[in-house]
């Protein structure tokens, strides 16, 4: 697969692997038609290099945090998180992720619902293909789940936002360089300001780096891992913001 195929401005490929391919029109069409996507295309993780323009990431990181950019520095040169991204990865690959942005959706019986793309979260054209749509259907039993092998479950590694014992739970798998996970940023952003503070759905984010395409993803995904074991959630909350500003 060429560069040329891997990223694509208005497709994306949400085929699972080993999956039950029962996904709604709807959501497919989501993917397709008003969402994009970038395709995962390798499975061995890039070694991290620190050249001078992931050296000036993770300075300006520190910055605009303000945590101490040595200890920092520290964290990331050490690879003190390199099994946690990686586990993230393989953990997105084992439910069928192919390409970023890719989601898991649970409820309190372990039906599971998966998308991908930059859904937005209200339909601009109300044709019941938005992600607010498609966690209507899931709260009100209509939605066909499939069978799936995780995700892995909740740790203490593990962000959380929302209420703990919310009914739903949104797993997101990002890679902090995918311009359409920065777009799909801004809609989750609008789905734990609505359902979120209602109490219906917590989220947890994971990291899924395209290697091939992005070698600097796992390096970000490290950095904020690092930049909330310096500061706390909050931080770790604002590194990834942070990295999607400043693709």
């Amino acid at each position: 697969m060429n560069d040329k195929n891997i990223e694509q401005n208005n497709n994306i490929n949400t085929n699972q692997k080993n999956v039950n391919n029962s996904v709604s029109v709807a959501i497919v069409i989501a993917g397709i038609v008003i969402a994009g996507a970038i395709i995962f295309t390798s499975k061995n993780p890039a070694p991290i290099n620190t050249t001078v323009k992931e050296k000036d990431i993770v300075s300006k990181l520190a910055t605009s945090l303000k945590i101490d950019e040595v200890e920092l520095r520290n964290c990331v040169d050490n690879n003190v998180f390199a099994d946690k991204v990686q586990g993230d990865q393989e953990d997105a690959v084992a439910n069928g992720a192919q390409g970023t942005p890719f989601f898991v959706i649970t409820d309190n019986n372990g039906n599971k619902y998966i998308g991908g793309g930059a859904m937005p979260y209200l339909d601009p054209e109300d044709l019941g293909r938005g992600l607010k749509d498609m966690l209507d259907d899931i709260l009100n039993k209509t939605a066909k789940s499939q069978t799936l092998s995780g995700p892995k479950a909740i740790s203490d590694d593990d962000y959380v936002l929302g209420n703990p014992d919310a009914p739903l739970t949104f797993y997101i798998y990002d890679d902090l360089v995918c311009p359409y996970c920065q777009r799909f940023n801004s809609e989750t952003k609008k789905m734990m300001a609505d359902y979120g503070q209602q109490g219906k759905i917590k989220m947890v984010f994971r990291h899924f780096p395209l290697d091939g395409l992005h070698p600097e993803a796992r390096l970000k995904a490290e950095a904020v891992e690092c930049a909330g074991k310096i500061g706390g959630e909050e931080k770790f909350w604002q590194g990834v913001d942070f990295m999607f500003e400043n693709q």
